[in-house]
Order: C-alpha cells, then structure tokens, then sequence
C-alpha cells in the first residue's frame, strides 16, 4: 500500500480511503467480468496536483480529465487493478462512495468537506481490485462544521445563490456569465474560501480560475 501511495504522490494525488463494496454500493465489476472486492478511492488536495498537471499537460476539451485518466489507468494497469473516473458515462455514484470511504461530511454548501483538507480536496478516480485487499482503519473525525460560527460560506455569495436547500444553479450561472464575476473566475468562488477549514490547502488563482472556467461552461451546458 506504501508503494501505491508513493506512485500516487508523485502525480499529486492521495488516497483517501477504500472500502470491501456491497451489492448496494453499485461498484462495477472488473472488464474481465470478476467481482470487484476493494475500491479504493483516489484524491487530490490543494496545489499539489495542479503543479503535476502543469508540466505534463497534452492539448485537448478536457485536459484535467484527459491527464487524470491517462495517469491513473497507467497506474492500474501496473498494480493489476481497473481505473473507474467521475467522468465516465453512465456515472458511477462517487459522492456515496467517499462518503462510505470515511472522514468526508456534507457541508452546509452540499459538497463534501474535509476535517483537515475543507473543501480544497476532490476525488479524482477509483481504483477497483479483484482481490479481497486489507485497508486501514480510517480515523474517527468530528464534522468541522458543528463547530463553526454563522456558517460564512452561505452568506457571502453575491447573488445569494447558497442556501440551506442548495444550489441555485441559475443565479450561480447567470452571475459567472455576468461582468461582474470578476473576483469569483479569477479567485475561486466565495462561498468556498469564506470556509474558515483547511485554508492552507487553497487553490492557486491561475487553478482556480481554470476550475470556474470549466464550471461556467458546465452551468451553461445544464441550464
């Protein structure tokens, strides 16, 4: 497991925890048609990943994606394991499977936070072995945001996107796609830096302006 952690780390990514999956998980099964019996799930965290990606990133619609897959399947191919991405179609339920790997909670924004990472972590693929493989023990953490004070990240949104119910994709994208999204497209969004957790782990301005671009892109697509 150090060894896979390793090779991970050198591509900026982390694992974040796996799990033996139950016929309710919805975990596919191998290409070969074997029953997958670990799935463990791959992250990145902050800058890290951004800075590998920079000095071997290719041309193409998706170039993040394009390189996640690329370095991941290599890697399982090695390892003898199958490279699963949230990009693929159909998709596969990965915000339950974080959720099942541990140490993940749902912040008041709908989005998973992290105990010490806060929102700056994303999952970036899964690996799924056909072996029985022994994991260890996730760490007990509390909920970061019990602990928080007037819940910021709900309220400095400029167009009130976030509320307790979510979301409001419209406003969100009707305001990225405004003049006046300047500082959300060049910074991040506001509601997820105002998050007083894991503030050492915050993008680059030139990675988070390249996340809000495809973001924009993406509200424009489902709108």
């Amino acid at each position: 497991m150090q060894q896979l952690r390793d090779e991970l780390d050198q591509c900026g990514f982390f694992l974040r925890g796996g799990f033996h999956p139950a016929p309710a998980d919805d975990v596919p099964p191998l290409p070969d048609g074997q029953s997958t019996r670990t799935i463990l799930l791959i992250g990145s965290v902050g800058p890290h990943m951004w800075r590998a990606f920079q000095k071997d990133r290719r041309a193409s619609p998706d170039p993040l994606d394009d390189w996640t897959a690329r370095k991941l399947a290599a890697m399982a191919k090695q390892i003898g394991a199958h490279a699963v991405f949230p990009f693929d179609r159909p998709y596969y339920p990965f915000q339950r499977w974080v959720k099942k790997a541990g140490n993940c909670f749902q912040s008041p924004l709908r989005i998973e936070i992290h105990p010490v990472y806060g929102l700056w972590h994303a999952t970036r693929g899964a690996l799924l072995f056909s072996e029985r493989l022994a994991l260890p023990k996730a760490e007990k953490a509390q909920h970061p945001c019990k602990a928080c004070v007037g819940t910021p990240c709900l309220h400095v949104c400029p167009v009130g996107a976030f509320s307790a119910k979510g979301l409001d994709i419209a406003l969100c994208a009707t305001h990225l796609a405004g003049p006046d999204s300047e500082d959300c497209m060049t910074n991040g969004c506001l509601a997820r830096r105002a998050c007083p957790v894991g503030r050492d782990y915050q993008l680059l301005p030139e990675q988070a302006a390249f996340h809000m671009q495809a973001l924009r892109k993406y509200h424009a697509e489902i709108i």
